[in-house]
């Protein structure tokens, strides 16, 4: 959820360069997430995306003046979190693959785990 937001604000014509971060809002039980780069503050007409960070992290897409600039966020809103989930994967299996190592080698006796040394 956190990749789509950041993904959105990229692809807003003001403020692409920021970085959406979660926080308390007014009326909310848990913290919310927002992405708008539009033009005047607070306008529900220019693309945004906002949504509570809770199970089932669902992201509201609201407004867009055109297809083009629209399409264009949810494009790149979909590619950061596609990115963001191959690289969590990726981290998951090499950790997975140590482990396994690990436990082969331990199951074999071919590595030794040295004894803690006694505190005085």
């Amino acid at each position: 959820m956190w990749a789509s937001v950041t993904g959105m604000q990229a692809a807003s014509p003001v403020d692409s360069y920021a970085a959406p971060e979660p926080c308390p809002e007014p009326g909310y039980t848990d913290e919310v997430i927002m992405a708008s780069g539009s033009f005047t503050q607070g306008s529900t007409i220019e693309l945004s995306c906002d949504g509570p960070l809770r199970a089932p992290y669902t992201c509201y897409l609201q407004g867009g003046l055109n297809f083009a600039a629209s399409r264009a966020g949810v494009l790149l809103a979909i590619q950061k979190a596609y990115f963001k989930l191959i690289g969590s994967l990726k981290n998951n299996v090499k950790s997975l693959r140590q482990q396994l190592t690990r436990l082969r080698l331990l199951k074999t006796g071919k590595v030794v785990i040295p004894k803690l040394a006694a505190s005085a």
